[in-house]
């Protein structure tokens, strides 16, 4: 049963080495903007901070559910209301992200492959070592043999 796992274990290593790879998008450094909502009061509108964002503004401003909720937007699950200032300041967050420049993308791509070279490196120098040793050891134990047999037969001569 060993087996079958670590050769299922193969396979998927192999499937997810062949996947593309996902860029990381990281979160804006800065704090989400509150969420304003307007409100009845007297005769008019009133605008007031609100609990958070309804899910029409953080789905028009390009965001999903989960990737909002890992972000840590504040989300107000019973509103239905959608204000055109709430979803441009959402926006105007999303595009302050911290992308991972080429440079920093290339770095990582580098360290990899010096890694797996690394690897690849240290297991031929350990194949090296194995060989040395038993080229080492064909070539001496014939010696060994040969000087045995002088020392015996210099023993029986005396």
């Amino acid at each position: 049963m060993s087996g079958t796992k670590s050769k299922k274990a193969a396979v998927k290593k192999e499937k997810k080495s062949e996947r593309p790879a996902k860029e990381k998008t990281m979160r804006p450094s800065i704090p989400p903007p509150s969420a304003r909502i307007q409100t009845r009061h007297g005769g008019g509108f009133v605008e007031r901070p609100g609990r958070g964002y309804s899910m029409r503004e953080v789905t028009d401003a390009g965001l999903g559910a989960r990737t909002a909720r890992s972000w840590k937007v504040p989300l107000d699950l019973r509103r239905r209301s959608r204000l055109d200032e709430n979803v441009s300041a959402l926006k105007k967050w999303v595009s302050q992200r911290k992308r991972p420049s080429v440079e920093s993308r290339v770095e990582g791509e580098v360290k990899k492959i010096e890694k797996t070279v690394g690897k690849e490196i240290r297991k031929a120098e350990e194949e090296i070592e194995k060989v040395e040793k038993e080229v080492v050891e064909k070539i001496e134990a014939p010696v060994k043999k040969r000087t045995r047999k002088k020392s015996d037969t210099a023993s029986e001569n005396s």
